[in-house]
């Protein structure tokens, strides 16, 4: 008896628990600062692959080009709405990861150029958006249209990677680790922004990024793991 009594007491003991803290919510949050954390080291490997080799095959230029344009507008989205820092704060550090790793691929392929126009643009781009924040009279109705024009943008963003990966039939130096936790990250974010975010334009954005990087990952398993080499003919 005084065994039942005891165990009743320890689930009684939990369901307090589970009333007085939201559980779901405090994991949410545990789960966004470590995303934030794990951010620092996102692409790392992209940028050190593409370091060694010079040689930039297998990853697609336009996807980080367009990712930059739509991580800008999700940053100031999310800073004019005032959401949580943790719900969007690894957005920055891959921002700036992205940025490497274009002025890489322009360099490796001797395009200095090109190089110029990306960041002239995108500089200018990112001011007007920082302008847009600092104006009280900016309708919230514009930024909000630029948080719906990313979904499609993101979409654009990964389409041109999955082509590269089926037409070059390798992966090159794409790395495995930054395919991965484009997944893992996507998948954990739709659950954080059920939690702590009630924002539609949001949650379809992380939605659509999960099926293409799952897409995407699928690819570079199939293409480094399970397809056989084609034999050189004499």
């Amino acid at each position: 008896k005084k065994k039942k009594k005891k165990n009743l007491s320890k689930m009684d003991t939990i369901k307090e628990l589970m009333t007085t803290y939201d559980i779901p919510y405090l994991f949410s949050k545990c789960l966004s600062f470590g995303l934030i954390g794990a951010s620092l080291l996102y692409k790392v490997e992209q940028i050190k692959n593409l370091y060694a080799s010079k040689d930039a095959k297998g990853v697609s230029l336009m996807s980080y080009i367009i990712e930059c344009f739509g991580f800008a507008v999700q940053i100031a989205y999310n800073v004019r709405h005032a959401y949580a820092f943790s719900t969007y704060g690894e957005t920055i550090n891959i921002i700036v990861q992205n940025l490497i790793i274009v002025a890489q691929i322009f360099y490796y392929s001797k395009r200095m150029m090109g190089m110029g126009v990306f960041f002239a643009t995108f500089i200018t781009f990112f001011v007007y958006l920082m302008e847009l924040l600092g104006n009280i009279e900016c309708p919230l109705s514009l930024l909000s249209l630029f948080q719906t024009l990313t979904v499609p943008l993101f979409a654009a963003a990964k389409l041109p990677q999955i082509y590269t990966l089926y037409s070059e039939g390798e992966v090159g130096q794409l790395a495995f680790s930054t395919v991965f936790l484009a997944v893992a990250g996507t998948a954990a974010r739709v659950f954080t922004t059920l939690k702590e975010v009630d924002d539609m334009k949001v949650l379809s954005g992380f939605l659509v990024g999960f099926l293409l990087n799952t897409i995407i990952l699928c690819q570079f398993i199939y293409l480094r793991f399970l397809k056989t080499p084609k034999k050189k003919v004499d």
